[in-house]
């Protein structure tokens, strides 16, 4: 019996819960599959990009970045989670891919 994580509190819990994970690649296929399964409301999508501060990985962080932006209609305070987490970013070639995928979303 699978659980249903259609609703917005489910959803929340369990982002936050997935944001104790330790390996940035383990969280980012956690949180990429939950938005893959379910739609996520924009609540639980804010939960998302509070815990993508939590990954130090560059790829990893591009990797869920684009997920979001490339499936989701972001909202202004969720567009500054991702200018945030752009930030911390210091390969060139992951912060390129981001910054395009922003400028994608500004057209």
């Amino acid at each position: 019996m699978g659980s249903d994580l259609s609703d917005a509190a489910a959803q929340q819990a369990f982002v936050k819960a997935s944001a104790d994970i330790d390996s940035d690649h383990h969280l980012r296929r956690t949180l990429t599959g939950l938005m893959e399964k379910e739609t996520l409301t924009p609540e639980a999508l804010d939960v998302v990009l509070t815990a993508a501060a939590g990954i130090d990985s560059d790829h990893q962080l591009a990797e869920l970045l684009l997920h979001v932006m490339r499936n989701y209609t972001l909202t202004p305070a969720q567009r500054e989670h991702v200018l945030r987490a752009l930030d911390s970013i210091s390969s060139d070639h992951q912060r390129g891919r981001v910054a395009m995928e922003l400028l994608k979303q500004d057209r």
